[in-house]
């Protein structure tokens, strides 16, 4: 209005020199001397084409008017004119035909005296207006150049009203206009009717405003009635990548605002606005995303804002509704509700909102993962500023029942604190999750008092993770993942720090399993892992990384079975179907497995394919029974009815093993060797036709029956004084063994007993049957081994 102003006094200065002159000059002196009088208003004109002067009245076929800051040109300027008017330095009215204002740059006292309705004075406006040189000033065309602004309409000013119309495009946008027709009455009442249209169909409004004002001293009162189409605004906020492919069920939304405005005069104070969203035709809003989600938001809508005596505005919300629906390739049902919220803005880029939120989501599956329920409640305060929204403190608590994952199932109670948002060219969101209620379970096993916290992260539409799970406060296990949602590729690593197991913190202490009865009490274990993903064009994933784990010394025991410093380096790939396949032999050893016999000093190569089933031994070596236990290669495989493997004894002590075996009466010695072939099956493990034989020279059998009376039968009587110091110097023994676990043993013996007729040569044939699992739990119960072995231990 400023310009509009100076620059209309610009013309009537040059009006009345004119006339003043008479005609008794030409055109370009009368612009210079113009241009003399107006320069210290930083204005000049130039172009002056086709002046007409009479006595009452003066047209311009055209005339530039330019300075600092603007530039106007004038198309056909025509003025009638009384002697006294000019006297008094005012015109009864002027008529512009066209006029073009182009805006060359905003100065900094400008951009200081813009900062919105807090600068804004309607009665400045008005006497700006009525200070203006001209009782009636009609624009019947002009266009505004501004920044990426371009507006065209006409103008109506005289004394007590405005009538201004406008159609205004944006550059961004050149598709859509904005028309506006506003009238005032004496400045006290204004009304507006404003339209958002597209080009294409300019008669079918995306958005229309009927707008009335009332102003009474220093405030005023707005009533608006608005109607939007959604699906037409959607369509033109699609230009905004995050809003593509948004459509809408309702065809028009009914829009109903209230506002109380004060301090007209200085700084304008929104007392209170209150809008109410509402449709006639449904009682919701329903938005969809390319069919792969549906938001609902129950109407009508309630919004309430006022402001401070400051720039800015509050608003608050209660009780909206939002339902939405997932389809692909997230699919979900979600329902939220925020209550309670308050919104308090100094503009509208620095805002702080607080409230409460409650939501639940229902039946998520994506890719493995797999949530029955989950609901999220509690309050939050959020703080905008610029294009990043921050979340900080919020006391968001978050509970999901079960969360499957493959084999993996989860439950999980947390709190989201610290969140941020930004948005800019892209969704950017931060949390930090510690959770307060975990329960992790994968195949029978679980983890004690485990808990989840760091940070959680979606960016560029990616999720990482920067986690660390801590297990009964004992171990730390550090997880960092990453998953691009778009193309479906990721990354894992996991870090499993070194824990030292004792007495006070077992494994048991750590972890619940109910495979096996089993338990670790001494030695360290660490690993890594590190896992990439990628999917492939037939909706398959690929996977490629590598695990390393480190058992260090273990101790413990395995159902009645004890083992002293078990110590093994895995390194394993990731194999495709998913599983772990060693590209070396590993190697493992045992300082003493007590299974009721008593194995020392167990060495062993191996190696495995878990997605084939495949599994492989190699040179196992212990020591046993005062001898050797050797398996040189084992091959197993799942798919397999049976496998075999044979067992290849060397130099075992009979005297050992008689006292192993605990028969009253019996002493033996020498040593024996053989091998043992067993046959793994689904049914258990068998041998068949297993030989064992003396090693020369053989050795000595001595027995002494627990009843030193004779037993009445010739044969028995024979056999029992032939063993009473039975020199033998073969040993020849076929060893079967079912899958009941009966040990059968069929014994031939070649020698003599020196006591006997003359030391002449005694060949028997001895049958020994015993159940080697009962024996074992017989042995084990005397716990005179694993006594040792928990000794050795300490």
């Amino acid at each position: 209005m400023k310009i509009l102003r100076r620059s209309l006094i610009g013309l009537l200065l040059f009006v009345v020199l004119i006339v003043g002159l008479l005609r008794a000059a030409p055109t370009a002196p009368l612009v210079s001397i113009s241009n003399h009088v107006l320069n210290d208003r930083d204005i000049r004109l130039s172009n002056v084409a086709g002046l007409s002067i009479s006595p009452t009245s003066v047209s311009l076929e055209s005339i530039e008017i330019n300075s600092s800051r603007y530039s106007i040109l004038i198309d056909s300027l025509n003025s009638s004119f009384s002697l006294f008017e000019l006297l008094r330095g005012r015109l009864s009215f002027l008529d512009i035909d066209s006029m073009k204002i182009s805006f060359n740059e905003i100065s900094g006292e400008e951009n200081e005296g813009n900062n919105g309705l807090s600068n804004f004075d309607i009665y400045q406006l008005q006497n700006q207006i009525k200070s203006l040189p001209v009782d009636l000033l009609t624009v019947f065309s002009y266009e505004l150049d501004f920044q990426n602004f371009f507006a065209t309409g006409n103008i109506t000013l005289d004394q007590g009203a405005i009538e201004l119309n406008t159609r205004l495009q944006a550059e961004e946008s050149p598709s859509y206009l904005i028309t506006s027709s506003i009238d005032t009455t004496d400045f006290e009442v204004v009304t507006a009717e404003i339209i958002f249209s597209s080009i294409s169909e300019p008669e079918t409004s995306i958005a229309k405003s009927d707008i009335n004002i009332v102003i009474k001293e220093d405030d005023a009162t707005v009533t608006a009635n608005s109607i939007i189409v959604p699906d037409a605004f959607l369509h033109f906020l699609a230009q905004a990548e995050l809003l593509a492919g948004i459509s809408s069920n309702n065809q028009a939304l009914q829009l109903e605002t209230h506002a109380q405005i004060s301090n007209l005069s200085s700084t304008i104070t929104l007392n209170e606005v209150l809008t109410i969203i509402d449709s006639e035709a449904d009682q919701s809003i329903v938005f969809s995303n390319n069919f792969t989600s549906t938001t609902k938001i129950n109407l009508p809508l309630t919004i309430a804002v006022n402001s401070q005596p400051l720039t800015g505005f509050r608003a608050t919300l209660s009780d909206v509704l939002l339902t939405t629906e997932l389809q692909s390739p997230l699919e979900a049902h979600f329902e939220g509700r925020l209550d309670g919220v308050s919104i308090q803005c100094e503009s509208f880029e620095n805002c702080e909102v607080v409230g409460d939120i409650s939501a639940q989501l229902e039946d998520l599956s994506f890719d493995q993962i797999r949530v029955a329920s989950a609901t999220a409640k509690g309050n939050f305060q959020a703080v905008l500023n610029g294009s990043e929204i921050r979340l900080s403190p919020s006391q968001l608590r978050v509970t999901v029942p079960s969360l499957e994952y493959g084999a993996v199932q989860t439950s999980i109670e947390a709190s989201l604190d610290n969140i941020v948002a930004s948005f800019n060219d892209r969704l950017q969101v931060g949390a930090y999750l510690n959770s307060q209620n975990l329960e992790i379970e994968l195949d029978q096993i679980s983890l004690i008092e485990p808990r989840l916290f760091g940070n959680i992260e979606f960016h560029d539409k990616s999720i990482s993770t920067s986690l660390m799970l801590r297990t009964n406060n004992q171990v730390d296990t550090a997880i960092l993942a990453n998953h691009n949602l778009q193309n479906s590729q990721g990354s894992l690593e996991i870090d499993l720090r070194e824990f030292q197991f004792g007495d006070l913190v077992p494994l048991s202490s750590l972890t619940s399993q109910r495979l096996v009865k089993g338990d670790v009490f001494s030695g360290s274990l660490s690993g890594k892992a590190s896992i990439t993903w990628k999917q492939q064009e037939d909706k398959t994933r690929l996977y490629a990384g590598q695990i390393n784990f480190n058992l260090a010394e273990l101790s413990g025991f395995v159902e009645d079975n004890f083992f002293v410093k078990l110590t093994s380096e895995l390194t394993a790939e990731i194999t495709n179907p998913l599983g772990l396949r060693t590209l070396d032999e590993q190697s493992a050893s045992i300082t003493k497995l007590d299974t009721g016999l008593a194995i020392e000093q167990i060495n062993w190569n191996y190696g495995f394919n878990t997605a084939l089933g495949d599994y492989y031994l190699k040179d196992l070596n212990s020591e046993v029974l005062g001898g050797n236990i050797t398996i040189s290669d084992f091959n197993f495989t799942a798919a397999n009815a049976e496998n075999q493997l044979a067992v290849v004894m060397t130099s075992l002590d009979l005297e050992s093993i008689v006292d192993f075996a605990d028969y009253p009466g019996v002493a033996v010695d020498g040593l024996i060797s053989g091998y043992l072939p067993l046959i793994i099956s689904d049914n258990g493990i068998t041998i068949e036709e297993g030989l064992v034989g003396a090693i020369n020279p053989g050795g000595t059998i001595r027995y002494t029956p627990t009843n030193p009376l004779s037993s009445g039968n010739p044969s028995i009587q024979l056999v029992n004084d032939a063993l009473s110091n039975y020199q033998y110097q073969t040993m020849n023994t076929e060893v079967d063994y079912d899958n009941n676990g009966d040990l059968t043993m069929e014994v031939q013996l070649q020698g003599f007993n020196p006591d006997m007729n003359g030391g002449q040569p005694i060949n028997l044939n001895v049958n020994i049957t015993d159940n080697i699992p009962t024996l074992l739990r017989s042995l084990r119960a005397s716990s005179v081994i694993t006594d040792a072995l928990k000794k050795s231990l300490e």
